[in-house]
């Protein structure tokens, strides 16, 4: 595995290579997977999930040759967009 050094340096090598808009959108799913790691049990991060999840560079890599039809890509962003407003809509109604 990776060191985190390794990882973080790859990771920012690519974002360097995105147009800003492209930033924002990753700064949006970036968020989302704190909030996500935040209410996630510590225990579900044990070392053995950890190596076995797939390889960084393997998903940078797939995210890479995706392609699609003119305005898919906004709609599915739109979506989960839409997806993630009602998700804390919800949780902002269950705290209520």
């Amino acid at each position: 595995m990776q060191d985190i050094q390794e990882i973080r340096q790859s990771v920012i090598e690519r974002l360097e290579q995105l147009p800003a808009a492209t930033l924002v959108e990753v700064l949006h799913y970036v968020d989302y997977l704190v909030e996500r790691t935040e209410q996630t049990s510590p225990q579900f991060y044990t070392t053995e999930h950890v190596q076995n999840l797939p390889a960084t560079n393997a998903f940078v890599e797939l995210a890479g040759s995706w392609s699609f039809e003119p305005g898919e890509l906004e709609e599915i962003l739109d979506y989960i967009e839409q997806s993630k407003l009602a998700e804390l809509e919800e949780k902002d109604v269950l705290l209520d």
